[in-house]
């Protein structure tokens, strides 16, 4: 009983863990934050994101700076994918 208890909670606690990540769009592969420099293409997102217990519609928002106009519309790309309702999205030269 001890054991189907134990597997019963561990079950529940990696499938949480699981849907933690849920709210957080996929990192910029080959990008990063602007501030640290990572090149002159910024990639910008912003729309809502619904909750998978509940109804709610949360906004969400990422931003991230690429050294390519490709890595930055592969990102934007990878993140339409994560969120049901993906609002404004786009990549643009920053002149520095």
């Amino acid at each position: 009983m001890k054991s189907l208890i134990g597997a019963t909670f561990l079950l529940t606690f990696l499938g949480g863990a699981a849907l933690a990540g849920v709210y957080s769009p996929p990192p910029p592969r080959g990008g990063g934050p602007c501030e640290a420099g990572f090149g002159p293409w910024r990639g910008t997102y912003s729309g809502t994101s619904q909750d998978p217990f509940n109804d709610w519609v949360r906004p969400v928002s990422a931003q991230a700076c690429f050294p390519s106009e490709y890595l930055c519309r592969r990102w934007l790309s990878e993140v339409q994918t994560w969120a049901v309702n993906p609002g404004l999205m786009k990549c643009r030269r920053v002149d520095q």
